[in-house]
């Protein structure tokens, strides 16, 4: 008998393994923005009303260092957010949706509201669109420039996509995912850095003083 043979059953692994050794997988991370154009995600069902039982929240994106957007929350009560608007650029408000990747990354997605389709940028419609569809199938979210407007794949053969726990229960209570999401990029007072470099809005003298004659 030749002593070097060997059967399949000898090589098998008899569990799923990562990177050669057999763990449990540790989510300590959180990405913040939309899935990538080749991943397949999911958006975990969090209650009944689908999208909009994620939370909804203010956002801002600013650059780094490096030149890359980075995406602060604007936390804090309705009088501090509504002041944020006004005063800091490129503010949107969002619904933070959680969800994960097939290749099992947790992420939060700052999805734009949508409440009115007559007057919302296409961007966000589809968006919004493939974002409904991820409560219930694997999909891609993919941009399309040239139309200013997100393309929706549906995955044509789900079984290729192994099963795990956690693409049917978050490993992560959704405020923990949040908080992760952010990493410390919270803006929670007028002691920010981006606060005090957004500068002060000047009130219009004509806003005010046609404000003053409606209310008469």
């Amino acid at each position: 008998m030749n002593t070097d043979e060997f059967d399949i059953k000898d090589i098998a692994p008899v569990k799923n393994y990562d990177t050669g050794i057999m763990r449990k997988r540790v989510y300590d991370t959180v990405d913040c923005g939309k899935p990538g154009p080749e991943e397949y995600f999911k958006l975990y069902n969090l209650g009944k009303k689908g999208l909009n039982d994620f939370w909804p929240g203010l956002i801002t994106k600013k650059k780094d260092s490096l030149g890359k957007d980075q995406t602060y929350i604007i936390v804090g009560n309705q009088s501090f957010r509504e002041e944020a608007a006004e005063r800091i650029k490129r503010t949107q408000s969002v619904r933070l949706a959680y969800g994960i990747t097939s290749d099992r990354r947790l992420f939060i997605w700052p999805l734009v509201e949508v409440t009115d389709v007559t007057d919302a940028l296409t961007w966000h419609i589809t968006g919004w669109e493939i974002a409904e569809a991820g409560l219930s199938e694997w999909t891609q979210v993919q941009s399309d420039k040239k139309h200013h407007r997100y393309i929706h794949l549906r995955c044509s053969d789900p079984d290729q996509i192994a099963d795990y726990d956690e693409f049917h229960k978050p490993p992560l209570a959704y405020k923990s995912a949040v908080n992760r999401a952010f990493k410390g990029r919270v803006i929670k007072d007028r002691e920010h850095i981006i606060w005090k470099a957004a500068g002060a809005v000047v009130k219009s003298q004509y806003v005010n003083e046609k404000g003053e004659r409606v209310k008469k």
